[in-house]
């Protein structure tokens, strides 16, 4: 009744521990915990979101709601700047929030977003940093995700992560607007190049992490370079905590190979 529905379950999976055999009352706690989350959905915000909860059961879209934290931003606020560790996944409920980069002291708006669009859905999907700034033009509601809930939801064998990444997918995304403009974006043109590329994580004071790994030549230029690497998930987050590293690689120039081993911050 008091809502508290994590206290809830905690008490019902203890009931579970202390007394298995108990089963008409296990299965009577999880039908009223689950007809109370029911009752406590928000119904606008089921309504908008009618698109992504369309192809989840009811379990999976209690349990989606129920996992979202709210937030709260007058107009010019900052929900995030490009470059963040932000890795939470926005939904807009109300207001508008716009999508900007800057060159110099110029700023350009790449996109305006309006109730019903994510935010930040590469950072939270993927394993990367926000690759853009959000301001809010308006009062603006939202609900979040934070990334960690990925894991609990795949330990508990929950269909849910496929279903939001297709909704991503589906959705048009501020990366295809920015694409488009990526001339404007980029100080200093990309040159492909191709090749292998020896790349080494180093902790703050320069030693190795792990062992090195061989990735893909991608681009390069005046203001640095990109590669491709294929890793593991469950390395992916301790590696990436300190993103500094070493490559060695070898490219063309005028003619002849010549050989480089470089540190840089990813």
């Amino acid at each position: 009744g008091e809502k508290d529905f994590d206290k809830a379950e905690s008490l019902r999976e203890k009931l579970m521990e202390v007394e298995p055999m108990a089963l008409s009352d296990i299965i009577k706690a999880g039908e009223i915990i689950e007809e109370e989350k029911a009752k406590s959905i928000d119904q606008d915000h089921m309504k908008l979101w009618s698109e992504l909860y369309k192809n989840m059961t009811p379990e999976e879209i209690s349990t989606l709601f129920f996992a979202m934290k709210s937030v709260s931003y007058g107009p010019g606020c900052r929900i995030f700047k490009k470059g963040d560790h932000d890795s939470r996944l926005y939904f807009i409920n109300k207001g508008h929030v716009k999508l900007v980069f800057y060159q110099g002291d110029i700023e350009i708006v790449v996109k305006e977003l309006k109730p019903g669009e994510m935010l930040n859905e590469d950072a939270f999907f993927s394993l990367s940093l926000s690759t853009i700034t959000a301001i809010s033009l308006t009062d603006v509601e939202l609900n979040y995700l934070e990334k960690d809930t990925l894991s609990k939801w795949e330990l508990k064998s929950y269909g849910i992560e496929p279903k939001l990444h297709d909704y991503y997918l589906r959705m048009k995304r501020a990366d295809d607007t920015i694409e488009a403009k990526g001339a404007q974006q980029r100080t200093h043109e990309r040159i492909a190049i191709s090749g292998k590329v020896r790349v080494q994580f180093l902790d703050t004071s320069g030693g190795p992490v792990g062992e090195p790994m061989i990735g893909a030549l991608s681009d390069i230029s005046e203001g640095g370079m990109s590669f491709y690497l294929n890793i593991k998930k469950d390395k992916i987050t301790k590696m990436f905590m300190d993103p500094r590293l070493n490559l060695k690689f070898s490219l063309m120039v005028e003619g002849s190979s010549q050989k480089f081993d470089i540190n840089g911050t990813m």
